[in-house]
């Protein structure tokens, strides 16, 4: 389970600081504005190719299942879900919450009543 738009199991290889996706990444030919295809830097084909081979084996042999959420109220519910699933399993298999406090914020604005006050005495 991971929060919407937070870093997954084989992309977080890739992110905006380390390793950025794009980088890896060219146009085959920059002097034909038609041209749409899009080729790998030698440099980075061997890294891409081993995350690549690891997320197709993982996928291919049902080894991972993501679910998004992006309320509390979504996380545990699917919590609870999955964990009930997995019980009717019987077999060896784990959950990967990847998760943390900081995904749980909420804007003042979106909240369904006002924040707490703190009084002076």
């Amino acid at each position: 389970m991971h929060r919407q738009f937070s870093l997954q199991p084989f992309s977080r290889h890739y992110s905006h600081t380390t390793n950025p996706f794009l980088d890896f990444l060219d146009v085959a030919d920059y002097s034909d504005p038609t041209c749409t295809e899009v080729v790998v830097h030698p440099a980075g084909r061997e890294f891409l190719a081993k995350v690549l081979r690891a997320r197709h084996h993982a996928l291919s042999n049902d080894m991972l299942h993501t679910l998004t959420f992006v309320t509390v109220n979504e996380y545990l519910f699917m919590l609870r879900a999955v964990s009930v699933e997995m019980v009717k399993l019987k077999r060896n298999s784990m959950y990967y919450l990847a998760a943390a406090v900081s995904d749980f914020f909420l804007p003042r604005q979106k909240m369904a009543c006002p924040p707490f006050q703190t009084f002076r005495i």
